[in-house]
This record gives C-alpha cells, structure tokens and sequence, in this order.
C-alpha cells in the first residue's frame, strides 16, 4: 500500500515489514518509517539542519547523518533514540555572498548556503560566528545598514530578518524576521534603498518566470508585496534615483538558475513607482539581449545599463539609449563597474587596475590600486572590499 507521505525511501526491514526514509522539513530531516501493509507513515526522530541527502542507512537498522554545520548523528530507527552525537572539526572555507561594515570597527558577512551570519573586529581581529538569521534553508543574499540597524533579506522564502548589534545575540529574537512575503517569493536578487523604506524583488519558485516586489517600512514596521510586478520579467538590478523619487531596474525573463527559459527572448528596463509598486514606464532592451542590467545611476534622469554585451546609457525621462563614448569600454577593458552612493562615480577595475571614476562626466578620477587580482568588487559606502 502507497504511504500516506512521501519521503526519500532507503531501507526495508523485513522483520518489521516497514520501509526507514527521510522527511524534508524546512532545513530540517525528519527520519520515518512507511507501514508497508497499512500504508501509515510514522514520524521516528528529527535532526536539525540537516538535508536528506545528508543520510545514510546501515543493514543494522541505524541512520547515520551529517548536518549542515558539521555535526555527526547516529539514530537507532528501532528505539526511536539518538545513539552518538559529536561535531568534526575542520578547515574549510566556505563562499561569502554578502559582506558589509556594521560600524567603523566591525565587518559582517553571510555565507552560502547556511543561513548564518559572521562578524569581525577590525582592530582585535576576533571573529563571531553569529549563528542563524532565519529558519528556512538557503543564505542571505542581500544586506542593508540603515542607522546602525543590519537588515539581512535571504533564500528561499524572501524572508527579511532584522538584528541590533547593540542588543544580545539570541536568534530568533535577535535577529528576528520583519518580513515574510508570500508565495512564490524565492530568492532575494536586487534591492535598493531610500532614507526609510527597503526595497527588494524576488525571484519566483523554480519553473517559474517573473517577480515579487517586496518594500519594507523601517520606521513603520509596515510591509507591502507586489507579486509579478513586471509580468514574465524577474528584476536582478535595482536601484532608487532620489531625484525623481523613482526606482530603476533591468529584468531577464528566465526562471531562477534557468529553470525556466521562455521560447522568446525579451529582456526590458523599467521605472516602477515606490509609492504604488507599479510599473510605471517599460523600455525593451536590445534585441535577443538575455539580461538587461542596470549598472547604477549617473544621476539627470540617466542610467549606465548593460544590454546585448554592451554599456549605454538610458535616460529614462526621455526613454533613448546613447553609447557611453568612452575608450575603455569600447575596447573591452572594463572587468567590474559597481557604483559609489553619488550618482555618477563608479568604482571600476580597468586592465588589471582599480580605478576611480566619474562616468557622468566620463573621466578618470584616480586610479586606488594597481594589479588587481581577479576578485568581485564591493563597495559598502566609504569602504572598498576585494573579495577573492
């Protein structure tokens, strides 16, 4: 007989007549066993932060997991009980997404995949592993510093978490969730920010096209949702343009990590109204462009933009496109351009050297470093970080 729930099925038990499996449950593995005759699927023992593909069954009815953070678990199916639970140590060095300057003297980071977040003082060097910001499984992919306060938006449910630094860690008080939007909000991809409100989009469930718009209140506490604010299109770049109080953004029509690819490929600029969280004027990109990226701003109603493997300029009061006359782009030098808080100034990594400049002008400032290592380039503020 069928069981009542579906599970990753791994070993029978003859004696018993039961089928031992594991159970996703959030970031959570729940262990069952399956009644083979009846059908009846019968919760056994849950191991925290751990994913089913984690676990393993032995002929001697035992399950044997690693979870997420490192930590060995062995489970008598029988007795229904935990036999031996110890951490392993290690070495490993895991990939950053986020990294951030909570104030003059502490560095934070999050890191993939394991819905934590780290921080470091700058002038001790001592680190904290600050544990978990959110329940679900997934990391956080992208982080706000709004007077002192962080705000961490993560995958895979959009969640926003709000932590003080001046209070006591203890999650899930601090931090603790400000936002869960609703489905089929998925993975947090570009966000921007005004003096009160957050402003982030969300792609859509695996299979899916097309975005949420999620704004956040700080002031007020108050959230709002915009699902499929741009029909078929998922926002990866956005920006807000404190001049025309407007946000601006560069949309790609495939699903999250390309699971969905539509048969036709139309890719669009857009402004979107923050007040409303609507559309409020759309611009194709070039033809069979596949991402059209909002670089930054240059301020006057412009946006330096990326579209069919080339850099423009859009001004978006006028809705017309100009080449960005510039010989380093022309000619491919440019590797990186992340923008600085001021419309028009750019950090930019130019044949192998960091450099300042002021694209709205469309001149060099200064060059900061020479040689350069192949490296993504953050620029949080003030603050310049070369992460390898």
């Amino acid at each position: 007989i069928k069981p009542d729930e579906e599970a990753v099925w791994h070993l029978y038990d003859p004696a018993e007549g039961v089928i031992y499996g594991a159970m996703s449950q959030a970031s959570d593995s729940t262990l069952v066993k399956w009644d083979t005759a009846s059908g009846k699927v019968t919760k056994i023992y849950t191991i925290k932060n751990c994913y089913p593909y984690g676990i393993t069954f032995t002929k001697d009815f035992t399950a044997v997991a690693v979870n997420l953070y490192g930590y060995f678990y062995r489970i008598n199916l029988r007795e229904k009980c935990m036999d031996v639970c110890s951490r392993l140590d290690t070495d490993e060095c895991g990939h950053t997404d986020c990294i951030m300057r909570i104030d003059d003297k502490t560095l934070m980071g999050t890191p993939f995949i394991t819905q934590r977040f780290w921080k470091v003082d700058l002038e001790t060097g001592e680190g904290t592993d600050c544990g978990r910001m959110v329940s679900a499984a997934g990391q956080v992919n992208l982080t706000w510093n709004m007077d002192g306060i962080v705000y961490m938006a993560s995958y895979t449910s959009g969640e926003l978490a709000k932590y003080d630094p001046k209070l006591p860690l203890f999650y899930p008080e601090n931090p603790y969730v400000v936002v869960h939007p609703p489905k089929p909000a998925m993975r947090p991809v570009a966000g921007a920010t005004d003096s009160e409100s957050l402003y982030y989009t969300c792609d859509n469930e695996y299979g899916m096209p097309g975005c949420m718009l999620v704004k956040y209140n700080t002031k007020t506490n108050r959230s709002e949702y915009r699902k499929d604010v741009l029909p078929g299109q998922q926002i990866r770049s956005m920006f807000y343009d404190p001049e025309a109080k407007v946000l601006v953004g560069g949309s790609t029509p495939e699903g999250d990590c390309g699971s969905y690819i539509p048969e036709v490929i139309e890719s669009y600029f857009s402004v979107i109204d923050p007040v409303t969280l609507t559309v409020i004027k759309k611009t194709q990109a070039a033809k069979d462009t596949y991402h059209a990226r909002v670089l930054g701003l240059l301020g006057n109603g412009k946006a330096l933009v990326s579209h069919k493997d080339s850099t423009n300029v859009w001004d978006y009061v006028n809705d017309t496109f100009e080449t960005l006359n510039i010989s380093e782009f022309i000619q491919g030098k440019i590797t990186a351009t992340v923008p600085v808080k001021k419309p028009g100034l750019y950090v930019v990594v130019n044949n192998d050297n960091l450099e300042l400049w002021n694209l709205s002008e469309k001149r060099k400032i200064t060059t900061l470093a020479e040689e350069v290592p192949s490296c993504r380039v953050i620029v949080d503020r003030e603050h310049i970080f070369l992460h390898a």
